[in-house]
């Protein structure tokens, strides 16, 4: 049975891609901060037959990640899948206070780093594993109003690019994967129609995806857009 570490598990992607990797026979340790959340996912799956346990973790604490890995190390021997989801989001740009600006760089950058600093050399004792990291189109166009937010992901897509050519060579594939709008609360801002935006099952489908390729399958990032080119 394969193992899989989703962060920013408690809802929206998180918690889908959590859902369908257990359905695909993983046993997904389920990482965020709420415990009731994650105790109620966890109690979903078991429901269907998966198998998960919760985490609970604010991933900007350099010691809670610390530790979650030491009960992931306590419970299995190699870690087969990351999937690097913790985000948060703020609307503007230089209007934003200190202390909003630098919550989501220690979210979307300096805890998707802690994530990171525990999971590689883990991987790179096993020589291999897979690590996917959630950016965004974000992180490939300045969209206006929202400086502080692309900032994040363009820094995250630069960090998973470092580490894709460091890795790969190494038998540990990373990619990012970079939607357009998913239909989550996140989106709750964005003036489309949800019904036009992409379905968090899609990002679940393809993380299977992706930790599923064969071993000569390099994939630096996957760009999935809207239809409607809400963009």
């Amino acid at each position: 049975m394969k193992t899989a570490l989703v962060t920013g598990a408690s809802r929206g992607i998180g918690a889908c891609v959590a859902k369908r990797l257990a359905r695909a026979s993983y046993e997904v340790a389920v990482l965020a901060r709420s415990e009731d959340k994650l105790e109620a996912l966890c109690a979903e799956i078991h429901s269907a037959g998966g198998k998960a346990f919760p985490v609970v973790c604010d991933v900007t604490k350099e010691n809670e990640v610390s530790h979650a890995y030491e009960v992931l190390k306590g419970k299995w021997q190699t870690l087969d899948l990351l999937f690097n989801n913790a985000g948060a989001n703020r609307p503007g740009t230089v209007e934003l206070s200190l202390e909003d600006f630098r919550y989501i760089y220690d979210v979307n950058v300096i805890g998707a780093y802690l994530v990171l600093h525990n999971a590689v050399p883990w991987m790179k004792e096993a020589k291999a594993g897979t690590i996917i990291n959630l950016a965004s189109i974000a992180g490939t166009v300045g969209f206006p109003g929202a400086g502080a937010y692309c900032s994040t992901k363009f820094a995250l897509r630069g960090l998973n690019e470092s580490l894709h050519n460091e890795l790969e060579p190494l038998g540990i594939r990373v990619t990012a994967i970079s939607p357009s709008w998913v239909d989550t609360d996140m989106a709750a801002h964005c003036p489309f129609d949800s019904s036009k935006m992409i379905r968090p099952n899609d990002i679940a489908e393809a993380v299977l995806y992706i930790d599923n390729l064969g071993e000569n399958v390099a994939l630096k990032e996957m760009v999935i857009g809207c239809r409607n080119d809400l963009v």
